[in-house]
């Protein structure tokens, strides 16, 4: 806790009295706390380290502030800690008057009745957080399996441009020896059965392509029926 690593941070050096209880006064968090403060408040006055008026208001300030900042229990321990000691002491030191302790007490009664609300409510809050970051995580992983397709769009995409450049090859190959009109016909109608592969999309797509000896034109056009940016002509 705070309080705790405070006054060990403190008593490594040389501060005034003053300073390390207003300080350590907007630390307390707990029962505990409140008791060792109050110890170290009333001390450093009985040594003449502070005045009485300021033992007062540093013990009132953190008095007042516990209906706010410390944990009740749903066994009202805190509660009962707080109405039947703490403040009885405060009003017979003449840190309180009756009428504070009173308007205190009832503050923390009132704190006391609402602790199982405030903890549902605290749990609920962490129930919605954990569905939110649950949600965020199926984003997430949504958006990874997305990459996961795109990338093999990407190499099918690359595979075809290996296959096309092949069959390219074969039939300038094929022209260059002057083949028969037939044998040149059967290496053009092996290019077209390439193109199904990727789809029926790609159907309308090859009433683009002009020149089916350019590989660029060829993947360009099976890219943008896969709906692929960014493709690496492989040649």
């Amino acid at each position: 806790p705070r309080f705790y690593r405070a006054i060990v941070e403190r008593s490594q050096h040389v501060v005034s009295v003053y300073e390390d209880l207003h300080a350590l006064s907007d630390l307390v968090a707990d029962i505990a706390q409140l008791k060792l403060f109050y110890s170290a408040v009333s001390m450093a006055h009985k040594k003449g380290e502070i005045a009485l008026k300021q033992r007062n208001r540093f013990l009132a300030h953190v008095v007042k502030g516990a209906p706010h900042k410390f944990k009740f229990d749903s066994e009202s321990r805190v509660a009962t800690a707080m109405t039947e000691v703490v403040l009885k002491k405060c009003v017979k030191d003449g840190i309180l008057t009756q009428a504070e302790s009173a308007r205190l007490a009832h503050k923390c009664i009132k704190a006391n009745v609402f602790a199982d609300y405030r903890y549902m409510s605290l749990v609920e809050s962490v129930s919605h957080v954990s569905r939110k970051i649950e949600e965020l995580s199926s984003r997430v992983d949504a958006v990874a399996q997305y990459a996961v397709d795109v990338n093999s769009r990407v190499d099918a995409v690359a595979q075809y441009a290996v296959d096309v450049h092949a069959e390219l090859t074969e039939f300038k190959r094929q022209y260059r020896t002057h083949l028969k009109r037939r044998s040149t016909v059967g290496v053009v109608r092996g290019l077209i059965s390439v193109v199904p592969f990727a789809g029926a999309a790609l159907g309308s797509a090859c009433d683009t392509i002009v020149d089916f000896s350019s590989v660029m034109d060829l993947v360009e056009v099976t890219a943008e029926s896969l709906q692929v940016e960014h493709v690496t002509t492989v040649v």
